[in-house]
């Protein structure tokens, strides 16, 4: 598997979720990015990670994802992990994000 040099993340956002697409590596570089991402003030709104397309995740990229969930107050219910390869699925279960976000 070959990734590539750097990462990129996407954020759309809508009343009820913002959505945070991961391409490529998820790591350090992406701490500016994810730190402009506000809380909303509409009820039950989601965020959802998407990382359909992200190669590689380094414990900065898990602890910018927790930094994310601290900055908007983030629960279980609130907070989703979305298309996670296998390999990175392990890592997410192993270090029991579960128990801090829903993982599908």
């Amino acid at each position: 598997m070959t990734f590539s040099d750097s990462g990129e993340i996407v954020v759309t956002q809508n009343d009820s979720e913002t959505v945070i697409r991961v391409r490529g590596r998820f790591n350090v570089q992406q701490l500016f990015e994810v730190n402009n991402i506000r809380p909303s003030d509409q009820p039950n709104h989601s965020y959802i990670i998407d990382l359909t397309e992200t190669e590689f995740l380094d414990s900065s990229g898990m602890g910018i994802i927790l930094r994310l969930r601290e900055q908007v107050s983030g629960t279980k219910e609130n907070m989703v992990i979305r298309n996670a390869r296998p390999g990175i699925r392990r890592l997410l279960e192993t270090v029991q994000f579960d128990k801090l976000f829903t993982v599908l």
